[in-house]
């Protein structure tokens, strides 16, 4: 820096009306002494707080993946009823056309041809409403992987009437309580309550006294001409500080019961996470068996 110094009355340098200019490189640095864990346990909830925004990251690519994989079953078990719907037509139209030759014939009632005729014409209108959903999944699966909702139609309808995956003979669970562990949005809610637990520490660290320590170094001119970076125009300070929070007591006391009322917070959404969790394995798994077992 350059600062511009008027000379005093009572000095004997130079007169009002003949300022000097004096030019200062400084260096400071100033350091807390981390008695009461105030900045371990801003660094603990800021971790925390990391470690929930990446599982909040990946709980939304499980999403996103989950919403492609349904999606995409979706227009393959459309496609497949459109083929079986398809078959059945045929075989519909053949059995009309016998049970009306029959009549023709009197070989058999009107009411057998209405019959064949209404079951025909009822296979025949569920075919454009698969078609509809069919177009609708591919749109949507499109749109999910950053397309245009034409895209998987140009590019893929193709290979929609293949055979369906196969259902898996076992599925790879593993131990319950780490089926729950590998999911995102429990961790989410997990490293959510670490850190604000973090935050009570930081917050009660106020309420004590704090001591730092402060010093600068560097360099100025001096009048007699020296150097500015030479050894003898170096300026060294030195210094030691304490703050004690006296009047404003009560205030860091309402902001410690705060914090903890958002930790019990924190930890009452993760329980219920946790038990949301539960409910959605175990629906999951009882859908999938009896599924199987339908089949």
């Amino acid at each position: 820096s350059r600062n511009f110094n008027q000379p005093d009355a009572a000095s004997k340098q130079r007169n009002v009306n003949d300022g000097s200019f004096t030019d200062q490189f400084l260096g400071q640095i100033s350091w807390e002494v981390d008695f009461w864990g105030k900045y371990r346990r801003g660094e603990q909830a800021d971790q925390a707080s990391l470690e929930s925004s990446k599982a909040a990251l990946e709980s939304s690519l499980v999403s996103l993946k989950a919403s492609v994989a349904n999606a995409y079953i979706n227009a393959r078990i459309y496609a497949n009823r459109i083929q079986v719907a398809n078959a059945n037509l045929r075989e519909q139209a053949e059995n009309m056309r016998i049970a009306e030759a029959r009549y023709r014939l009197g070989a058999s009632s009107e009411i057998d041809w209405r019959q064949a005729q209404t079951q025909f014409e009822q296979t025949q209108s569920q075919i454009p409403a698969l078609r509809s959903s069919l177009e609708q999944s591919q749109n949507a699966l499109s749109v999910l992987i950053g397309e245009t909702p034409d895209y998987f139609a140009k590019h893929y309808s193709a290979s929609l009437a293949a055979d369906l995956p196969k259902i898996p003979a076992v599925l790879p669970l593993g131990v319950p309580a780490d089926l729950l562990r590998r999911r995102p949005d429990v961790r989410q809610a997990e490293f959510i309550a670490i850190s604000q637990s973090a935050r009570i520490g930081q917050a009660e660290a106020a309420l004590y006294p704090s001591f730092s320590l402060s010093g600068s170094i560097g360099f100025q001119t001096m009048p007699d001409g020296r150097d500015l970076f030479s050894w003898d125009s170096r300026t060294i300070n030195y210094g030691a500080g304490f703050s004690f929070p006296l009047f404003d007591r009560g205030a860091l006391l309402r902001k410690v019961k705060v914090q903890d009322i958002s930790f019990q917070q924190a930890v009452l959404s993760y329980q219920n996470q946790v038990l949301t969790a539960q409910q959605n394995v175990e629906d999951a798994l009882s859908s999938f068996f009896n599924s199987k077992a339908q089949l």
